[in-house]
């Protein structure tokens, strides 16, 4: 019985730290956690140059608005690889991030705005 409980507080103790690591919604004034995109102004970034690899690893999620047509590539480290997906003039695309993943490539969107939760 003594060796249960004390491998179930083990476990309990070596599992909590990793739960706590993940970023967590932001909350309301009320103390509610906002469910919707709710970008952090500090983390905004001007896509000044025409190509840009971004660290998400910190963020929850990414909006960008490109005024004209350029890409993207979701890249396991900083190293630029991978599939380019486009992203369309005039437009606002929004992703989630994915722990995977964490670093995005911007190609060609300058004058491109970054925000992110």
């Amino acid at each position: 019985m003594r060796k249960t409980l004390l491998v179930c507080t083990l476990l309990v103790a070596v599992a909590s730290p990793a739960f706590a690591a993940k970023p967590e919604l932001p909350r309301d004034g009320q103390g509610m956690k906002i469910q919707g995109f709710a970008p952090s102004g500090k983390k905004s970034v001007q896509l000044t140059v025409n190509s840009q690899n971004i660290n998400h690893s910190d963020d929850i999620r990414w909006s960008v608005y490109t005024p004209t047509a350029c890409g993207f590539r979701l890249m396991s480290t900083a190293t630029k690889v991978g599939i380019k997906h486009t992203l369309p003039a005039n437009a606002v695309t929004e992703r989630a991030v994915n722990s995977a993943t964490p670093y995005v490539n911007y190609s060609g969107c300058t004058n491109g705005e970054l925000q992110v939760q």
